[in-house]
C-alpha cells in the first residue's frame, strides 16, 4: 500500500513478483527481450528497447507507406501474440526531409486495430 498526501492505494496481492533492485530482475528482463529482439529483427525492423519501452523504426519511401504501415501491423501482431501488451495511446512519427514528407498524406490509420495521427518532424 503507497500513500500520496493524504491518499492510499489499495492493497494487491500478487502471486509472481520480482523486487525492484533484485539481483533477478535484470536476468528475467534479458530472458524476456532477448527473444523479443530475435523476433523484431527476423521482421525486418530496427529497435530501441530500454526497461519496458521498445521503439520501433522502419525506413521506406514515400510511395511504400501503406506497404511499411501494413508490416508494421504484422509485426505487432506477431509481437502482442509473444505476450506483448501494448500502449496504444502512442503516435508515430515520420521523420524526412520537408520534400519527402509533402509526398506523404498525413491522414489517421489504423495500426493494431487503433487509428493512430503520424506525427512529422
Amino acid at each position: 500500500m503507497k500513500k500520496c498526501d493524504n491518499c492510499f492505494s489499495s492493497l494487491h496481492t500478487s502471486l509472481y513478483v520480482v523486487s525492484q533492485g533484485s539481483v533477478l530482475g535484470p536476468l528475467l528482463s534479458i530472458m524476456y527481450t532477448t527473444p523479443l529482439s530475435i523476433l523484431i529483427s527476423s521482421m525486418s525492423l530496427n529497435s530501441h528497447l530500454y526497461a519496458d519501452d521498445i521503439q520501433l523504426f522502419l525506413s521506406f519511401h514515400p510511395s511504400d507507406l501503406q506497404t511499411s504501415i501494413t508490416h508494421l501491423q504484422n509485426a505487432l501482431t506477431q509481437m502482442t501474440s509473444n505476450r506483448l501488451s501494448l500502449n496504444y495511446s502512442n503516435k508515430f512519427l515520420l521523420i524526412g526531409i520537408k520534400r519527402q514528407l509533402a509526398k506523404i498524406h498525413k491522414s489517421s490509420t489504423l495500426i493494431h486495430y487503433t487509428s493512430v495521427q503520424p506525427t512529422t518532424v
